[in-house]
């Protein structure tokens, strides 16, 4: 039972060798048809130590391939080597150097970019379509090393029953969202058809099953339908003198369903489910007028929809695509498509561009290279959009760039990612310690910007530490998180360093550790709380010889000065929440807005209240009744404050909502703050308070929005002006 598998296997593979040259012969002259038996040798000696199952698997496979390269693209020799050994240098011990000497540097090139595609593991990235045609464009500007891979994938979904169901359900969905796209941009039909149908048979099983019975149940009635439709234009066109084929059919499973989903509607409702095609043979010279002529024979018959109209031989579409469309309706009051086109365009339509050149002169050299260049200038397009399927679903291209390790491996980052970014996506201890990176092999700062196929070695040091700065250097969420991380821990590092120093200073003073000498000395150094004052005396911003001074009894600032230097740190700050017409006005200041309602008294609006600056809490409303009033008077008179509720009408400016979108960019936020403080500067009689900031960045755009309190209207419409010139603001509105 063995013996006649293996006899039967041999068998098939014969028949694919045969069937590999009747294809290749059409295109290969006497000397490349030798160098093709040398690449099937060569391929056979690649898998001679696998099991029989697994190298005829593999056997078959890439010469199933080399014959669409050869039969379905027409690609030339070269293309034809390249996909019969595509993964040899992958997975068997044959070296490059033995390729180009068997079949030039071109082909070891081209294989050797084919295993770097096959290396990747596009499946562990987030893609759509429009990144993943940058991703191949990153590694290769050779558009048949991009064919083959669609070749290639073209027979893994062709047999594709062979596989588990997860497998199934995840190539055949990356089929559908990368492959078929891919090919619909290069005019490729027939192979895009033929990829969105096999992957809804896969990963949609159960609606693909129910429409494909559905269809079944009905092909008679349909059959019979579509021949009475086209009896009367076969008739006219005769009489006419139209040499032509006329083809019938009902619409496949995947472009019925996506008219269901567009449509919204259930099988029995799709109101379009025919197609008839008018291919005529003609000369170059006639095609326009006669696709014209048949039309308006047509629509002689049948009543078109003026909307359904889509001229695609006036001017073609940018892959090469020429057709005449309309939709008219038939019989029973049923709509029919109808395709017409010249058998030339019927040929690019079905094999894309790649049939373009053969009506030009065939088997020249010159008209392959136009179609490639073509091909090539098709991927490059900077479109906004690539469309998918009959329903012409529309996929945003993400804003993303591609760059690889020393050793390979893919990274995806956001587009102007820097050096520092791809460090923390490596890893968060190698971001840490960067210093710099060696990118194509020359040294830049870790703030150059990478670009799509840079190839990056982090440069570092274990003496380097993140600073301040590295958060203007970083877009990445990830970057950026564990740059605050490692500050927020550095810092409070530092401060129980400070704690620790000032606990020995008091010691050697002979002064008692509490929350009053603590206040005292803050106060005195103006920081913001325990925290910052720590930090400063480990940092020796703050000398702890001064500490003496201060505390001893040597002449301080007035409870005054103190008073207006605390103000002045929470005036910067932006919480605390108004009534909706009341608003609380802290020493006459409506900027100041850091404040919280005391829980011990719960002061309402209304009430006659003063404020008590905290030490590290803002500013604490108490009403003047609280039971802790007079303790607090009492003790810390300095940082009692006034404060009284006034009605929003009785201040003088208003607070203000500022909408704000456009192009993402680093430093855009900073570059909007900016203004801010520049017109604060600049304008003496300008109060301006920035309460809350938000902004949500998504696929390369932006939109956020400024909650100020400003005090003029003239001031306003000078901020909004100000905001609109930022580059890549493109709308401003205050609300």
């Amino acid at each position: 039972m063995q013996g006649k598998t293996e006899i039967a296997d041999k068998f098939s593979l014969s028949n694919k060798y045969r069937e590999l040259y009747e294809a290749s012969g059409v295109i290969l002259n006497s000397r490349d048809a030798k160098l093709l038996k040398s690449a099937v040798k060569l391929l056979m000696e690649a898998h001679q130590d696998k099991a029989d199952e697994i190298k005829n698997y593999h056997l078959s496979h890439s010469i199933e391939v080399a014959i669409i390269v050869a039969r379905e693209m027409e690609l030339h020799f070269n293309a034809i080597i390249c996909a019969l050994l595509q993964y040899v240098l992958k997975d068997a011990d044959i070296k490059p150097d033995k390729i180009e000497k068997l079949f030039g540097p071109s082909v070891r090139q081209m294989l050797e970019t084919l295993t770097k595609i096959a290396r990747l593991h596009t499946d562990r990235i987030s893609m759509n379509a429009g990144n993943f045609i940058n991703l191949l464009l990153t590694i290769t500007d050779d558009v048949r090393i991009i064919l083959i891979r669609l070749a290639d994938r073209l027979h893994y979904m062709r047999t594709l029953n062979q596989m588990n169901t997860e497998d199934k359900i995840r190539i055949s969905s990356e089929t559908s969202i990368l492959y078929a796209p891919l090919a619909h941009r290069l005019g490729l039909y027939n192979i895009k058809t033929e990829l969105e149908e096999l992957s809804m048979r896969f990963s949609q099983k159960e609606m693909y099953e129910t429409i494909e019975k559905k269809l079944k149940e009905t092909e008679e009635e349909h059959s019979q339908f579509l021949n009475n439709f086209m009896i009367p234009i076969r008739r006219v066109l005769h009489e006419a003198g139209f040499k032509f084929e006329l083809k019938g059919r009902t619409k496949s499973v995947n472009s019925i369903h996506a008219k269901m989903v567009k449509q919204n509607v259930e099988f029995h409702e799709v109101y379009d489910l025919f197609a008839v095609r008018v291919i005529l043979n003609n000369t170059i010279e006639n095609e326009l007028a006669d696709c014209w002529k048949v039309y308006s024979m047509i629509s002689n018959i049948y009543q078109p929809d003026p909307k359904r109209l889509r001229d695609w031989i006036t001017t073609p579409k940018e892959n090469g695509y020429e057709s005449l469309h309309t939709t008219v309706l038939g019989p029973h009051k049923r709509f029919v498509e109808v395709q017409i086109r010249t058998k030339r365009m019927n040929a690019n339509a079905e094999k894309g561009y790649a049939a373009h050149w053969r009506y030009k002169g065939r088997g020249k050299q010159q008209k392959m290279d136009e179609w490639l260049n073509h091909l090539r200038n098709l991927l490059e397009r900077p479109e906004d959009y690539i469309f998918h399927g009959d329903a012409g679903t529309k996929i945003k291209e993400a804003s993303y760039i591609f760059v690889f390790t020393p050793q390979g491996d893919l990274k995806k980052l956001p587009a102007k990612a820097s050096v520092l970014d791809f460090a923390y996506e490596v890893h968060s201890g190698l971001g840490e310690k960067c210093t710099g990176a060696k990118i194509n092999g020359k040294i830049v700062p870790i703030k150059h910007e990478l670009k799509n196929g840079d190839q990056v070695e982090i440069l570092s040091s274990r003496n380097q530490k993140p600073n301040l700065d590295w958060l203007d250097w970083v877009i990445t969420g990830k970057a950026r998180n564990k740059i605050k991380r490692y500050l927020r821990e550095a810092r409070y590092n530092r401060s129980e360093e400070g704690k620790d120093i000032l606990r020995r200073k008091l010691s050697q003073l002979d002064i008692p550790f509490n929350d009053e000498v603590l206040n005292k000395l803050m106060l005195h150094f103006t920081t913001e709380d325990p925290l910052e004052f720590y930090q400063q005396l480990a940092e020796g911003k703050i000398e702890p010889a001064n500490i003496k001074e201060v505390l001893l009894g040597v002449p301080q600032r007035s409870d005054q000065e103190l008073r207006e230097k605390i103000i002045e740190k929470i005036i910067s700050k932006t919480s605390g929440t108004p009534a909706d017409e009341y608003i609380l006005l802290i020493e006459e200041n409506p900027e100041i807005r850091d404040y919280k309602l005391a829980k011990c008294c719960m002061p309402s609006v209304g009430d006659e209240v003063f404020g008590f600056i905290t030490v590290s809490d803002g500013i604490k409303i108490h009403n003047v009744n609280c039971p802790n009033a007079h303790e607090m008077r009492k003790k810390y008179a300095y940082r009692i404050v006034k404060a009284q509720w006034v009605r929003k009408s009785n201040i003088k400016g208003r607070i203000s909502k500022i909408h704000i979108s456009g192009t993402d960019r680093s430093g855009l936020l900073n570059s909007i703050t900016r203004i801010i403080e520049d017109m604060k500067e600049n304008n003496a009689d300008l109060k301006i308070n920035l309460e809350s900031v938000s902004f949500n960045s998504r696929y390369g755009d932006f939109e956020g929005t400024l909650r100020l309190f400003i005090n003029d209207d003239k001031h306003l419409k000078n901020l909004i002006h100000k905001i609109k010139e930022v580059e890549g603001v493109s709308k401003v509105a205050n609300y």
